[in-house]
């Protein structure tokens, strides 16, 4: 599997990771889940964005 690949396959996992924790916190109540969530989802998007940005302009 290609770098770029691998780099895809754990970015999904991560916000999949944290929207999880998201949902999961809402459900039963655990505000320390939701707020763990958010931050993995948001350091995660924030990876995204730039890996895709240096993706490009190389």
């Amino acid at each position: 599997m290609e770098n770029g690949n691998w780099r895809y396959a754990i970015h999904a996992f991560l916000m999949a990771i944290g929207l999880g924790l998201i949902i999961g916190g809402i459900i039963t109540g655990t505000s320390g889940a939701v707020v763990i969530g958010i931050i993995v989802s948001g350091i995660n998007a924030q990876q995204w964005v730039w890996w895709n940005r240096k993706r490009q302009s190389d």
